[in-house]
């Protein structure tokens, strides 16, 4: 039958019977009103419409309840959960207002007998009064909303889907007025309904994949300014209240343009950096690698291009940035667009080994993005040039000796960038590729880069938490990226000394690191290279200079580099791409205190070996002390 999802609900508070409706929403489920079951023991549930004893005065238990607590309070929605499935016909749903279609409610006033009643009524406008819609009896003389109608499912005579159920009745009879909460305002409280709806923007399978994945996962972000990050310029949108609430925002509601037709991808992407909880960023790095996606036309470099690294909060810079960069002749690639799943990683290492440079943009969000720091470790191991983009806040730590192009105000970066770009792409080709051709003729996505009279000031270069900097190195090594944790110590040592600006250190510069930090990051190496790595294991095999050779001075270094394996016989030291000798290692080879930004550079090795006898004089003393 069409409307055996019908049901009378009957409990008792403070020994006075209480009776109202529910909705069937699942084989298991029924949806109804917190305030009827609010304090109600020995629930129990009828499908009257069946005429089958089996189904009547099943005992329930409420599994689910809005936050109401009080007359007039929002989310007045409670879930019951059957002891058993049952053999019926859910309810189906409808996000309609139905403000045109001839609508009726089943309900079990006190006087109905156990069949209860029926209610012709109207919604009086589509217009919501908070998170209600009111109604009013169709009919003068007839069923009006009352008691007992509370939890009852407003539906369509003809088709029998649901609009919503009633929740409020006025206190004065000759008003037969009353309230409904629509389904829309239903599922902000109850997420698990959208799994029953038909929604146009997913598929139902992906839709109740992705909710599945995000359900109950905790978030430290604030959901709301995560979407307007995810998508600049939009007006502010009302709370999220969950993750799913921001996935549905952003594909029902956002219309704030450029957003393009990746929007899920771009709040997806965006959740997977923020949502904590187990499986939570593998279930959706899966769903994105599954889901149906493909980069935007052009996106996609066919020979040496620029690596583009981006947070997801900088998607939308970045794909005005790469579109400005294309039509300016300098080949772009998007990591954004690396198809998620167990090759995403090698397929980033591969593109970044190819590159002509990594074109790095800068937040504070990327700094905390995993991602980020990632590609610009592989990149400086890489030997790959940087051209960071400052978007927000300050230059990134880790590319503290790298200038920053300044863009904090939203322009795209001016001629000098570009020219150094093309100049790198020129070097690589080997010709001189003629001008870029003249921009379509349509209004670009960027605005010129303005005027900027009188110049900045130099950008202050920022320090790293030591501690946080020691778990970021712990986590390298734990995860099998040594050269990557080579870098970071590095970076860790010239941020303690004041150097990071620099990228190297003078002699004295080693007095200025603490010894608890040499000690900490040392026990890191030590640990996770079974002691065969790290400062202790260097000094093991090379104490201190041979009788004659100045502390600190050249000879003193060779004849470190030769102990530890950073000289290969007479020649030429490699960059630092090649530099890393394949397994096994010398013992002692690593921290090597290399800094790969400064190899482009003239002077790249006086420097180093300046670094390197500033930690070891500084080592030795410390050793000397205990």
């Amino acid at each position: 039958m069409l409307t055996t999802w019908r049901a009378r609900i009957t409990g008792k508070r403070d020994r006075s019977l209480v009776t109202g409706a529910g909705v069937l929403v699942d084989a298991g489920h029924l949806l109804t009103c917190a305030h009827l079951v609010w304090g109600c023991s020995d629930l129990t549930v009828s499908f009257v419409q069946t005429g089958r004893g089996d189904l009547q005065n099943i005992p329930v238990g409420v599994s689910y309840t809005g936050p109401w607590r009080r007359p007039g309070d929002p989310g007045d929605i409670a879930v019951l959960e059957l002891p058993e499935k049952v053999d019926l016909s859910p309810a189906r749903f409808s996000l309609r207002p139905g403000t045109a279609a001839e609508l009726n409610a089943h309900g079990f006033p006190r006087d109905a007998g156990p069949f209860g009643s029926v209610l012709r009524l109207r919604v009086t406008s589509s217009h919501g009064i908070g998170e209600w819609l009111h109604i009013e009896a169709a009919t003068g003389h007839a069923e009006f909303p009352r008691e007992g109608f509370s939890g009852s499912g407003v539906y369509e005579e003809n088709s029998g889907e649901v609009l919503g159920v009633i929740s409020d009745a006025s206190h004065a009879e000759s008003r037969r007025t009353g309230r409904m909460i629509p389904v829309e305002t239903i599922r902000r409280h109850w997420e698990d309904i959208d799994d029953l709806l038909d929604l146009p923007w997913l598929s139902r399978d992906a839709r109740v994949r992705l909710r599945a994945v995000v359900h109950g996962a905790g978030t430290g972000a604030d959901l709301t300014e995560l979407v307007m990050g995810t998508f600049p310029g939009i007006p502010r949108p009302r709370d999220l209240r969950s993750p799913w609430d921001a996935i549905r925002f952003v594909a029902e509601e956002l219309r704030a343009e450029p957003h393009g037709d990746d929007r899920l991808t771009r709040i997806v992407t965006a959740l997977s950096t923020r949502l904590a909880g187990p499986g939570v960023r593998a279930g959706l790095q899966e769903w994105l690698r599954t889901a149906p996606s493909s980069p935007p036309p052009g996106e996609e470099a066919t020979g040496p291009a620029f690596f583009l690294s981006s947070c997801a909060e900088d998607a939308a810079y970045a794909e005005r940035l790469g579109e400005y960069l294309r039509l300016q002749g300098v080949p772009v690639w998007h990591d954004a667009h690396v198809r998620w799943g167990d090759d995403s990683v090698e397929e980033t290492r591969r593109r970044i080994s190819q590159a002509l440079g990594v074109i790095v943009l800068v937040s504070p969000d990327a700094e905390r993005s995993s991602r980020v720091i990632g590609e610009v470790l592989e990149g400086q191991r890489r030997n790959r040039r940087f051209f960071p983009v400052l978007l927000r806040g300050e230059p990134l730590y880790i590319l503290g000796a790298t200038r920053h192009c300044d863009a904090r105000d939203g322009a795209m970066p001016g001629e000098d960038y570009l020219r150094v770009l093309r100049e790198v792409r020129d070097a690589a080709t080997g010709t001189a590729p003629p001008p870029p051709a003249e921009p379509p003729r349509r209004t670009p996505s960027w605005e010129a880069p303005p005027r900027r009279t009188p110049p900045r000031a130099p950008i202050p270069v920022p320090h790293v938490t030591g501690r946080a900097s020691v778990r970021k190195l712990t986590s390298l090594l734990d995860g099998g990226g040594l050269e990557h944790a080579d870098i970071w110590t590095t970076t860790l040592l010239l941020d303690a000394a004041g150097r990071l600006g620099d990228g190297w250190m003078r002699r004295l510069d080693g007095e200025l690191l603490p010894y608890g930090l040499l000690e900490e990051v040392d026990a890191v190496w030590a640990r996770s290279m079974g002691g065969t790595q790290g400062f202790g294991a260097q000094l093991a095999r090379y104490g201190g200079p041979p009788p004659g050779t100045p502390a600190g001075h050249a000879g003193d270094f060779f004849a470190l580099a030769d102990a530890l394996g950073w000289r290969r016989g007479r020649q030429a030291t490699p960059r630092y791409g090649e530099f890393v000798p394949p397994e096994p290692l010398p013992a002692g080879f690593f921290p090597t205190l290399r800094n790969p930004q400064l190899e482009h550079h003239r002077g790249w090795h006086d420097q180093w070996r300046q670094t390197a006898m500033a930690v070891h004089l500084r080592l030795r003393k410390m050793r000397g002390r205990r």
